[in-house]
């Protein structure tokens, strides 16, 4: 069961890469633009003004701004959106020092950073985000570390941006994809293997579903050919496995399918008839050779296959001479000596005809 991430804990999703790339990348970009600077001042500036007639919660401030998202540019979404998420952002600092006397600093940054993450998912389907394809897999790293109220890390939702920063060359996006994939299919197999008390990842009634199998594994096998990820891609696929078996198992509740039980059968079966035709044509082509001759010499010497074979050529000719000869093979000597006589009798004719 160690192989089954799904079943056995929670599968942990490195915020890493948003709080780097906001960190470095949107941070410099906005530093050295002179108008995106003004922009980002004028929305924290909106976020506070709009907060005054709402007790004085800029939380809810940077909320109304959040209703001009259809409306923003595509490098403001970004600026904005990471100006929340990250903890040294100015607009989290805002949110924390006037939200923390209402929630607590935890929880006044962990608004912010949610809000941060919508900012940064609406930046992730905006029209111009070619223009920076990295921003794709931004906004599904944002949108999993910190998600928003009702949603999890296996919504279609995430699991489409992932999969559209794997078309746009970003290996991790297929990785993350094909995680979210796998812990939906396992969602359940924690409470079939530990119980009652276990923590699943996602909702229980979405977990056996086959299509995420089928398109987990077809997401992992893209990545064997990968030099970053081939060798997680390989454990993936065997956790993808495991799972499948622990689903079908008796003993945690699971129904044998008999057409998956069969199917798996034959597979296996003609697999092993292709290798074992491969192997003795390849023998047989090659059997003229001295290494091949070599290696059949070995093996009948270390099997004794020759030993046994002359002995059931010596017991063979022993239970022969216990029966005698066949009535066929005697009528067969008799034959022959006829014929011999018949064959001497005529060159015996012909040599005394010349003489």
């Amino acid at each position: 069961l160690a192989h089954v991430a799904a079943a056995e804990a929670p599968r942990e999703v490195p915020c890493e890469y948003a709080a780097r790339v906001c960190g470095t990348t949107i941070r410099n970009s906005v530093a050295a633009d002179a108008k995106l600077s003004r922009a980002l001042e004028d929305m924290r500036r909106s976020a506070r003004e709009n907060a005054v007639g709402h007790g004085a919660r800029v939380l809810a401030g940077y909320f109304q701004v959040r209703a001009l998202v259809p409306d923003m540019a595509f490098a403001e979404l970004l600026a904005l959106g990471c100006c929340l998420y990250s903890e040294d952002g100015a607009c989290a600092q805002d949110v924390v020092e006037r939200e923390s006397a209402v929630m607590g600093n935890a929880s006044a940054a962990a608004a912010a950073k949610s809000l941060g993450a919508e900012f940064l998912f609406a930046a992730g389907s905006h029209a111009k985000v070619s223009v920076m394809p990295e921003a794709v897999m931004l906004a599904g790293e944002a949108r999993a570390c910190a998600p928003p109220p009702g949603a999890t890390r296996c919504d279609d939702t995430l699991i489409e941006m992932y999969k559209k920063a794997g078309a746009d060359g970003v290996e991790l996006g297929i990785v993350r994809a094909g995680d979210a994939l796998l812990m939906r299919y396992g969602a359940g197999l924690a409470t079939r293997v530990q119980g009652e008390e276990a923590v699943e990842d996602c909702a229980v009634v979405t977990g056996g579903d086959t299509m995420d199998a089928v398109a987990a594994r077809k997401l992992f096998k893209s990545l064997l050919a990968s030099n970053a990820f081939d060798k997680l891609a390989a454990a993936r696929l065997k956790e993808l496995g495991r799972a499948e078996q622990l689903w079908i198992d008796p003993k945690y509740g699971g129904k044998p399918d008999r057409s998956y039980i069969l199917a798996d059968f034959l597979v296996q079966m003609i697999s092993r008839m292709i290798v074992g035709g491969g192997v003795v044509l390849a023998l047989y082509i090659f059997r003229r050779t001295r290494c091949i001759q070599w290696t059949f010499r070995t093996l009948i010497k270390l099997t004794m296959i020759e030993f046994f074979l002359g002995v059931m050529r010596k017991v063979s000719r022993f239970i022969a001479f216990l029966w005698g000869p066949s009535a066929k093979s005697v009528a067969e000597c008799r034959q022959a000596r006829r014929l011999e006589a018949q064959k001497a009798a005529k060159e015996n004719a012909k040599h005394r005809k010349q003489t």
